[in-house]
């Protein structure tokens, strides 16, 4: 999701939904994020979360998740 920036006009902010069979660390997510993406895709704040609104074919609301988020960095 993007977020704005004032310098470069948008940053990048993962928003992860932790499964309950799965323990993930924020090292473990940087450190994946960090082999498969391009540096300018890397995730400048990333948060853990535990569900998401979705619609009803199951994708996940954007907007809800906009609303949601304060974003000050």
């Amino acid at each position: 999701m993007g977020i704005p920036d004032p310098v470069s006009g948008e940053r990048v902010k993962a928003i992860v939904v932790r499964r309950r069979d799965v323990s993930l660390t924020q090292a473990e997510l940087e450190a994946h994020c960090r082999k498969y993406l391009t540096r300018y895709k890397l995730p400048y704040i990333s948060s853990f979360e535990t569900s998401c609104r979705k619609t009803s074919l199951g994708k996940v609301l954007r907007r809800a998740l906009r609303e949601a988020e304060p974003w000050s960095l």
